[in-house]
């Protein structure tokens, strides 16, 4: 799913026990090759919730997560952030 409100993105956290916020852009090729496999484990797993946030459409919610090149991925675990792989 994907998401462009910073409010809706707090509360999604804050609701579900094990979240993955996904950055990218349409052209990320990383982020396209890896989206067959992150949408599996999702499927696998019914705690785990994933969300994806357009870096170009939605800059405001990047900067507040600090993210300014893609592809990031933040976990987070009973609404607090706990992994964080980003491109570098």
């Amino acid at each position: 799913m994907e998401s462009n409100a910073l409010s809706e993105i707090r509360k999604w956290i804050d609701d579900n026990q094990l979240t993955l916020l996904v950055f990218t852009t349409p052209d990320c090729g990383v982020c396209n090759a890896l989206k067959p496999k992150i949408e599996l484990l999702a499927t696998e797993h019914e705690l785990f919730q994933v969300r994806y946030v357009d870096l170009e459409a939605t800059p405001e919610i990047a900067g507040q997560y600090g993210v300014f090149a893609v592809p990031v991925y933040i976990l987070s675990v009973q609404g607090r952030e706990a992994v964080r792989h980003a491109r570098n």
